[in-house]
């Protein structure tokens, strides 16, 4: 046996225990931001979300998902370059309203219209790219390839309607598109990781 495929045999266990760490601790940062938009849709349906909770719990869910990519990808590394795409997209979108939510914390900065929608325009790009390969892949229930490219689409569109009834209910409707994608993807990371558990 040659030098490097020994190293490769003794690397293998370290790779792997490093992609299940990954899947762990991805899959509960997706189930946790999933909840995290449930709540939000429901703080900003019952009180009109003008309280600073809501942009430090917007923070937190962008981290949160910022944090589940990668395990995404762990799981379905067979979508190729289009997956990556699509996950940088949506990670874009993500890193863009985090800042945007931090500076509406810490400074009086206006924003405008422009940022926000460039950020749910990442989102709605990463979100058909990623819902729609993950439809195909079939790793993840189809159901939550489809959740993905509904809230990603309604999302950008809540961002372009004027305000009033019908961007209210758009809102609503993806931000529960939303969070039970993220869910779905969450869980089933997780069971993934269980799985591998009791197989080893």
């Amino acid at each position: 046996m040659s030098k490097e495929t020994e190293a490769g045999r003794l690397a293998a266990p370290g790779r792997k225990n490093q992609n299940l760490f990954l899947r762990i601790i991805g899959g509960w940062a997706l189930l946790v931001d999933g909840f995290v938009m449930l709540l939000l849709v429901i703080g900003y349906t019952v009180t009109g979300g003008d309280a600073p909770i809501f942009p430090i719990a917007g923070a937190t869910g962008s981290v949160l998902l910022l944090l589940g990519l990668p395990a995404m990808w762990a799981l379905q590394p067979q979508t190729g370059r289009p997956g990556q795409a699509g996950l940088w997209c949506l990670g874009i979108g993500a890193s863009i309203a985090l800042v945007v939510r931090l500076l509406l914390l810490v400074s009086t900065v206006d924003v405008g219209d422009l940022v926000p929608l460039l950020s749910a325009a990442f989102n709605l790009l990463g979100s058909i790219i990623v819902g729609w390969v993950t439809i195909r892949a079939r790793v993840f229930p189809a159901a939550v390839g489809w959740l993905l490219m509904v809230g990603g689409v309604l999302n950008l569109l809540g961002g372009l309607t004027p305000a009033g009834l019908f961007t209210t209910l758009l809102g609503i409707v993806s931000g529960l598109a939303g969070a039970v994608a993220m869910v779905g993807y969450g869980w089933t990371i997780v069971g993934s990781t269980r799985h591998h558990s009791q197989a080893s």
